[in-house]
């Protein structure tokens, strides 16, 4: 089984399918590391994405629900 979550890219960060937002589908027992997988984003960069869930900062290894709205951005940083 299945659901989908809305996800928004926001800031530097994009989708490789180029889209700013899109529903995505994921497994039932997805966290946010699955997600940053599917979606295609490597391991040693997924430390460094910010990722809300309806507006509440979430770690790696927190699940995903039903419908949720998960925004992705990339602090973008220098000197």
């Amino acid at each position: 089984m299945s659901k989908k979550v809305f996800v928004e890219y926001t800031g530097v960060i994009c989708s490789h399918s180029g889209k700013k937002q899109e529903w995505v589908e994921i497994s039932n027992d997805a966290t946010v590391e699955t997600l940053l997988n599917d979606l295609g984003y490597r391991k040693e960069h997924q430390k460094f994405i910010v990722v809300t869930v309806n507006g509440d900062k979430k770690n790696l290894e927190d699940s995903l629900d039903e419908g949720v709205a998960v925004s992705l951005f990339l602090p973008a940083g220098g000197g």
